[in-house]
């Protein structure tokens, strides 16, 4: 089975791949103000009660959680998994 046959193609004119790319990101930045205003700011000022790692390791700790759930079959990577896993990602690289 080929790629194209699974998935939507984001190839195309510089403009359909811009609109996508933008929905994308639009879609990811909506999402992670949510949890921020439903969280707070949990991610970078953490309460620490029952761990002091640092909120960088947390979010590790959190992508390898995703990682070993989708590795041992228990969730496709997509939807609500593959927000999580960019919404990490978007996270750790906010901390630079």
């Amino acid at each position: 089975m080929s790629h194209e046959t699974t998935s939507p193609r984001v190839a195309g004119t510089t403009a359909h791949f811009n609109e996508r790319l933008d929905v994308a990101l639009l879609d990811l930045s909506e999402l992670l103000k949510e949890r921020h205003q439903h969280h707070g700011n949990a991610v970078f000022e953490p309460e620490a009660v029952f761990s002091s790692t640092t909120p960088r390791e947390r979010i590790c700790v959190m992508l390898d959680y995703k990682l070993s759930r989708y590795k041992q079959g228990g969730s496709e990577l997509r939807g609500e998994n593959l927000n999580d896993m960019l919404g990490y990602l978007l996270l750790l690289k906010m901390m630079e």
